[in-house]
């Protein structure tokens, strides 16, 4: 095989392989724009804040307070309470993470 037949190959073969993976540099702008609300209230929303849709909201995350007046978080999935914390900011990291993850599945497939 001569060099320049081995070029033109390795170039297609590169351009099949960034097609194939297109959709990652879109998606990971995607995930990059997600935002959380600043929390005036009592829900902490992690959303698109491009979007104009209800669906753009990944979840909510709400303060409450437990009978002996302490706060905790409360992460709610599709209006699910899952998980609860004392640490927000590390609730915000791991939910994150998970949207990241399974965003990362849908768009994979």
């Amino acid at each position: 095989m001569h060099i320049s037949s081995m070029n033109k190959n390795n170039k297609k073969g590169k351009t099949m392989k960034a097609e194939k993976y297109a959709w990652a540099s879109t998606l990971q702008k995607e995930l990059d724009e997600l935002v959380w609300t600043d929390g005036s209230s009592t829900y902490y929303y992690y959303y698109h804040p491009i979007s104009t849709s209800t669906r753009s909201i990944e979840c909510a995350i709400t303060k409450r307070h437990d009978l002996s007046g302490e706060p905790y978080y409360v992460v709610f999935w599709n209006g699910f309470g899952v998980v609860q914390s004392r640490d927000l900011d590390s609730l915000k990291k791991d939910v994150e993470q998970l949207v990241r993850i399974k965003k990362t599945k849908l768009w994979g497939k």
